[in-house]
């Protein structure tokens, strides 16, 4: 077999999460090819899905070495980064990636998150704010927005970032709890109770539909 079947072998098998499997046939093309870049590339999801992040980071390096502005490997390296709580290494990666591509939101949400981590809040916030700008519909990005703003004690902003992730998407928990915990925050016991009943309701309505489809199937 060529390293390139090896390879697509080695995608057929992690597709299917056969982890260990698809290792071995990555492992396997690079014998053949050390400088294949998509089978360091691919070596290195596994590793990361496996929580060997070590490992996965001196894969994503030898992949940059051959593919240094490959932005989908920039951002892979800057999550792995995250996981191992190496923030500022993380942002370092993210900034390289910006600066070749500064079309993608996702890119802009986790150097936010990486930020955020750092205590760099104003950063974060900046980050995000991109991030908004060119994915308005994302939800997720309203409430980490959000959640910073509540970190700053900038309550009724936070307040505004929740009731527009809401409004985008009724069933969002992850606002719902924001918003309890911001009237929690302020003392408004009446308000951050009702929020607390909205976040049971929702939680007991999404386990109902998981029961409905398990009947389904």
């Amino acid at each position: 077999m060529s390293a390139k079947d090896l390879k697509d072998t080695g995608n057929a098998f992690y597709e299917e999460g056969q982890l260990e499997a698809a290792l071995e046939y990555f492992e396997e093309a690079l014998n053949l090819d050390p400088h294949f870049e998509e089978a360091l590339y691919n070596k290195a999801c596994v590793l990361d899905d496996l929580e060997r992040f070590e490992e996965a980071l001196e894969m994503y390096n030898l992949a940059l070495e051959i593919s240094p502005h490959d932005t989908e490997i920039l951002v892979s390296k800057g999550d792995t980064l995250i996981k191992l709580e190496r923030y500022a290494d993380a942002v370092l990666c993210y900034d390289k990636a910006l600066h070749i591509d500064k079309s993608d939101a996702n890119i802009y949400n986790s150097k936010g998150n990486a930020l955020a981590e750092l205590n760099r809040l104003d950063e974060a916030l900046e980050s995000y704010g991109i991030a908004i700008d060119l994915d308005p519909e994302d939800s997720s990005l309203l409430c980490n927005t959000a959640n910073v703003l509540e970190r700053l004690e900038r309550f009724e902003e936070a307040l505004t970032y929740y009731d527009k992730a809401i409004s985008m998407d009724p069933e969002d928990a992850e606002a719902y709890h924001g918003k309890h915990a911001v009237y929690s925050k302020l003392g408004m016991t009446l308000e951050a109770a009702e929020w607390l009943e909205k976040v049971n309701a929702l939680e007991k309505h999404n386990e109902e539909i998981e029961v409905d489809h398990e009947h389904h199937h």
